[in-house]
């Protein structure tokens, strides 16, 4: 009775919190270290449970035993129990990563999972808010170190947005909740697995961007289809929760090969890796060369032995194993790759997670490396088949309407108002971002872009007063996620005008002379009243773009000199074909190939706007 009163009290006194995942360190409760290190010492857990066993058959039988037998057997008892006391200290206290000693020695916890105040000391007035882990309402919360980023606003604010749940009806049966949708609150907490499909992320990620819906080859449509087209075609269109309605095209490779979003996207990307970043693309870890190396390069791989602890874990979850002589699949900036092994020459096999079926790694084929004119090239600006745009952000603002704020994580009077109308799907337009993400090569790299704000706001807040405008045309850079097999056609990029960043219209190239040529674009849109360019259009045709262009910074449309090297090329193509010996020899050396030129070859010299 005494020592469950007493680890009543010390339970309400110290709390031992949660691990966060981001520390190498992980420790559980006080009661549990010394078991912690017995088992990491050896790889029968079963001893383990059989010497717990046994100890406590020794306690119930001590009682039993004679003097001259249970005076030894009780300082025996006490010398395990100190021993164990002395584990518990040295891991508490003492260990570091990987079961290894603390270079400093002795250091009080101080990280996440660590031993930390409690409740009760917060409800005695104690100061806990440095404590490792977030209290919410008085108690540490390990989930919150990810899930939320925790304040006394969001404390509130939470208070405010769920609301309180009535009682069980008398009858047993559960009550129904204020929020709108009318179910009933669940009775236990959702089944906890690492298999997440292509559900979970669908809710999310099927606004916006539309990287979901644009992955299984669903695009949202402009106006709702009639019941004639419905009944008609009822395979070819797909109705979400939320009543939008998409139609069906060519789905990403992968996603017809039977790959979830988590068979390429890790943990670290979809739970984050404790690194803040300004822009969710910049949270990618995993690039297309992980798992597609160049021609003769091998894949990079871990052996089983030097995986974190995370991984070991997922992989013992899932019940998998790595073949003999074989290792874990990584990413080149040393991430691992669980679904991924690597044989001895380097050839990859990726395993889906939904059935643990496998598949070989196809490298890069020879023309995707040979660098040249295509060194700067992103995967996606060639096997990108479709992206989702709109060029039609109508805002306005409604003063007496009250909106939320999500800087201020608050809601605020007035509300801003956006509606759009015009979706649109085609290849996407290509561009030059800073290439720094984790994995990257670095420097400039030539990109997929949409736009992602091209409107006019009036800010003034009074009615009655002058307008206070503000124009932006800003495309965005993004993996629309419709990769597939075959690259797009040379003259998609070298003579399209939408590829260019031009805008939608006609973009042609005439002889005028006996070796040069002119190039001419008519837009299909009229131009801008704010900047005089199409409504469409990133940048004006052969015309530099300044200032501000896009909503990451160091992303701009093609440079003056970008694109007359471009449509040097366009002009080439317009009597090769692109997988002609002469188009192939000017990816490696496009100068050195003019030099050689016919006099049949036209080329551009000038260009009338």
């Amino acid at each position: 009775m005494r020592s469950s009163l007493s680890a009543a009290v010390l339970a309400l006194l110290v709390s031992p919190g949660l691990h966060d995942g981001r520390d190498p360190v992980v420790k559980g409760p006080w009661y549990f270290l010394g078991l912690q290190e017995l088992l990491h010492w050896t790889p029968w857990p079963l001893l383990a449970v059989g010497l717990l066993a046994a100890a406590l058959l020794f306690v119930w039988w001590i009682p039993r035993w004679t003097p001259p037998v249970s005076g030894p057997a009780k300082r025996g008892l006490f010398a395990v129990t100190a021993g164990y006391f002395v584990l518990c200290v040295l891991a508490l206290f003492m260990r570091g990563e990987n079961w290894s000693l603390r270079a400093e020695g002795l250091v009080w916890p101080a990280g996440p999972g660590d031993l930390q105040a409690g409740p009760m000391l917060a409800r005695a007035g104690v100061d806990t808010r440095t404590a490792t882990l977030p209290l919410i309402l008085g108690r540490p919360e390990g989930c919150m170190a990810c899930h939320l980023k925790y304040s006394p606003e969001t404390e509130a604010a939470l208070a405010a947005y769920v609301p309180e749940a009535p009682d069980w009806n008398a009858d047993g049966s559960p009550p129904v909740p204020p929020p709108p949708s009318g179910k009933p609150l669940p009775k236990l907490h959702p089944r906890l697995s690492v298999q997440a499909d292509g559900s979970h992320c669908f809710g999310c990620h099927s606004r916006s961007s539309r990287i979901a819906t644009s992955y299984e080859g669903w695009h949202e449509m402009r106006h709702d289809p009639s019941a004639a087209e419905l009944e008609a075609r009822p395979t070819q269109y797909r109705q979400l929760d939320d009543t939008r309605f998409f139609a069906r095209k060519s789905a990403d490779v992968h996603h017809t090969a039977g790959l979830d979003c988590i068979d390429c996207h890790t943990a670290l990307e979809v739970m984050g890796s404790g690194q803040p970043v300004a822009h969710k693309a910049q949270a990618l870890r995993v690039r297309c060369q992980d798992c597609h190396a160049r021609p003769g390069s091998p894949l990079s791989g871990l052996d089983v032995a030097a995986i974190d602890p995370e991984s070991r874990k997922i992989l013992t979850l899932r019940g998998w194993t790595v073949p003999p002589g074989e290792r874990v699949g990584a990413t080149r900036s040393g991430d691992t790759l669980l679904n991924v092994t690597v044989d001895a020459q380097g050839r990859g096999q990726l395993r889906r997670k939904a059935d643990g079926r496998s598949a070989s790694l196809k490298p890069q084929l020879g023309v995707c490396a040979q660098g040249g004119g295509h060194e700067r090239l992103s995967c996606s600006s060639c096997h990108t088949a479709w992206a989702p745009s709109c060029t039609s952000c109508h805002t306005s603002f409604d003063p007496k309407s009250e909106g939320h704020d999500h800087l201020a994580a608050k809601f605020v009077q007035g509300e801003w108002l956006e509606s759009s109308v015009d979706f649109e799907s085609g290849p996407p337009t290509l561009g030059v971002r800073i290439a720094s993400g984790l994995g990257e090569r670095g420097g400039e790299l030539v990109d997929t872009f949409v736009p992602g704000m091209i409107l006019t706001i009036d800010r003034n807040m009074l009615p009655g007063r002058p307008p206070d405008t503000v124009f932006r045309r800003l495309f965005a850079p993004m993996a629309a996620h419709t990769t597939q097999r075959q690259a797009r056609a040379c003259t998609s990029c070298h003579s399209d005008p939408v590829a260019l960043g031009y805008g939608k219209g006609r973009l042609s190239f005439e002889a005028s002379g006996r070796r040069t040529g002119v190039w001419h674009f008519t837009p299909a849109e009229p131009p801008s009243p704010q900047d005089g360019l199409p409504a469409d259009a990133w940048t004006g045709f052969l015309a530099e773009r300044s200032g501000m262009a896009s909503t990451q910074a160091g992303a701009r449309p093609f440079t003056v000199a970008e694109q007359r090297r471009i449509l040097t090329v366009g002009a080439c193509l317009t009597c090769h074909e692109g997988d002609s010996a002469v188009m192939r020899a000017s990816v490696r050396d496009f100068p050195a190939l003019l030099r050689r030129r016919t006099a049949q070859c036209v080329v551009p010299a000038r260009v009338e706007r």
